[in-house]
């Protein structure tokens, strides 16, 4: 990928939101984004971004974490009928909180 290629990207990526819903959930730590940033630039993304109602609903620190890398992110829509729920149990059960 050419650098004007790269840029627009990163471009496209400071376009998104965040859904109000993550803010159920501490922000992710810069050395968190940063030691993910490293392992999708080695394994790639593996878990898609979740989107409700054209925003983030899961998947924040991922979203990050390939801007900062200069990845290309993959979108999958939330169809369900309880956003907050699906946003706790992903979460609370990948952080054992």
């Amino acid at each position: 990928m050419n650098e004007s290629a790269a840029a627009r990207k990163r471009d496209e990526l400071t376009e998104m939101e965040f859904h109000p819903l993550t803010n159920i959930l501490p922000p992710p730590k810069d050395d968190e984004v940063r030691s993910m940033s490293l392992d999708i630039r080695h394994y790639g993304l593996t878990n898609p971004v979740v989107l409700y109602e054209g925003k983030i609903l899961d998947g924040r620190k991922r979203y990050l974490a390939c801007f900062e890398a200069g990845i290309e992110l993959v979108f999958v829509a939330y169809y369900g009928d309880s956003p907050a729920q699906y946003l706790v149990d992903e979460n609370f059960r990948a952080r054992k909180l």
